[in-house]
């Protein structure tokens, strides 16, 4: 039975979850094995600041590198920037 066009296939929603929380993923992953790390070979209380450190850290990291806020609120808007020779970075989200 053939698939309709309408209907994704399961590996494009994986794909399209994974690149969309790709960050908060990785994150995770190294949080996690931070803990186990810290968990095993650094039982003392330096170990939780160790671990404390790398959460503020991928935190910290996470906020700087999210999408600065713009004044651009139209296409229109964009054109007449480009049209006076304002630099314009265009930024363009994808949801996969």
């Amino acid at each position: 039975m053939a698939q309709s066009r309408m209907e994704p296939e399961f590996g494009t929603d994986v794909m399209q979850f994974v690149n969309q929380y790709s960050y908060v993923l990785f994150s995770l992953f190294i949080a996690s094995v931070s803990a186990v790390a810290v968990y095993f070979w650094l039982p003392d209380p330096g170990g939780v600041l160790l671990l404390i450190l790398v959460g503020v850290t991928l935190f910290a990291v996470g906020v700087a590198l999210r999408y600065p806020a713009t004044d651009t609120v139209d296409s229109e808007e964009l054109a007449a920037q480009l049209k006076r020779g304002v630099p314009v970075l265009i930024m363009v989200y994808s949801n996969f």
